[in-house]
């Protein structure tokens, strides 16, 4: 019996040892170490591993290099030695990595609708649903916003942009790793806008303008109106857009300066004289009407979006917080508070402004009108502009 008990401890001490489960990292080296009777060799390799040591005698160490192509997962790995096989698992960790590939910048006339295809590869040895976002002073549309890339994949972005306002523009594109938010590529577009086909052959800055006379006759005598618009680029960084006409009751129409972080307007609308004015996260307006002076500010710096307003109506306040959702989605929670001189009263509410896809719509209390996170540039409610 003592006999038959040695005989199966030693058995049992030359059985073929090693791990059960190994973790590794792509691009790293992996150790196993080994312990059989005679020659051990692999018998099975999990992908992306390469064989370092091809085989070795009684016990020691097998090394191994996990290509950065290798899939993320577990995979098994065959051993053999002169008594027996076995399997040891070795689970490959998940690696992102994004590759963002934009085309040259382009040129078009204002007005124009330009598209920009992006092409957006997943480098990475996992599943990835990636997000997509797209900074650009000009009105633009991002598709798709999200998208999931399978290891190696390769997808289409588009960008298209609306050529209104400026002379030239840099959008810059992200794509941020749902495996991993430290792991994300960019790329940058240029766009040079020109006010009108052939402006470019010009030798210098280049204005477009219009003139207009008109006159009519009716029951109540003869009337007339001058009419004169200007529009394009002073300098590389200010353009200028105005359209005024004069029909013997005042000014009517517009006249703006845009500039790199900057802006100044005037409209002039039935009687009602608006000057506004931006400067980086500031906006503010003054208003002249029959009813006497109004003005309002505001600061808008995400996700944070403020306005205030006096008239001789009253005054009105609001405070919103922006919360940027997947798939081009935007809520803003805001709240209002309004004070009305005569009769003297006061409002309070909130509600929620709603931005997909640079559409907006605003759900909130009636009676208080203005939501927070309206742009300065002709869009501060207040007298001549809607909702004011």
């Amino acid at each position: 019996m003592r006999h038959l008990a040695l005989l199966l401890f030693l058995g049992l001490g030359l059985a073929l040892e090693a791990p059960d489960l190994l973790e590794v990292q792509p691009g790293a080296f992996l150790s196993l170490p080994v312990r059989g009777e005679g020659r051990v060799v692999v018998t099975e390799l999990p992908p992306g591993l390469t064989l370092l040591t091809q085989e070795l005698e009684g016990q020691g160490v097998l090394n191994f290099l996990v290509g950065l192509e290798a899939p993320a997962g577990e995979h098994p790995l065959g051993l053999r030695d002169s008594r027996e096989e076995r399997r040891v698992r070795v689970r490959v960790l998940p690696r992102a990595a994004l590759e963002l590939r934009v085309p040259p910048g382009g040129e078009g006339v204002e007005g124009e609708t330009l598209t920009y295809t992006l092409l957006l590869r997943n480098g990475g040895n996992a599943r990835d649903r990636v997000r997509l976002q797209a900074q650009s002073l000009l009105p633009f549309r991002l598709l798709p916003e999200a998208l999931e890339l399978g290891p190696g994949e390769t997808a289409e972005v588009r960008l298209e942009l609306r050529l209104v306002g400026r002379n030239r523009d840099t959008a810059t594109i992200t794509a941020y790793s749902g495996l991993d938010p430290q792991v994300r590529a960019y790329g940058v577009v240029e766009t040079s806008i020109r006010p009108f086909a052939g402006a470019e052959k010009l030798s210098r800055q280049a204005l477009l303008y219009t003139f207009g006379l008109t006159s009519r006759y009716s029951q109540g005598g003869f009337g007339y109106g001058l009419g004169l618009g200007l529009r394009g680029a002073l300098s590389d960084y200010v353009r200028l857009n105005a359209g005024l006409t004069w029909d013997g009751q005042g000014p009517r129409g517009g006249l703006e300066l845009l500039g790199e972080g900057f802006a100044l307007g005037f409209q002039a609308v039935e009687g009602v004289y608006r000057l506004e004015g931006e400067l980086g996260p500031w906006q503010a307006y003054l208003a002249a009407t029959q009813g006497g002076l109004s003005l309002g500010g505001g600061y808008r710096a995400d996700p944070w979006r403020v306005l205030a307003f006096l008239t001789p109506q009253g005054q009105r306040f609001s405070v919103g917080y922006a919360i940027s959702l997947e798939e081009g989605l935007t809520l803003t929670p805001y709240g209002v508070a309004a004070r009305r001189n005569d009769p003297e009263a006061f409002q309070g509410g909130g509600g929620v402004e709603v931005k997909v896809e640079n559409r907006h719509l605003s759900l909130g209390p009636p009676g208080i009108p203005g939501g927070p996170t309206a742009p300065a540039r002709r869009c501060l409610p207040g007298p001549g502009t809607p909702g004011g």
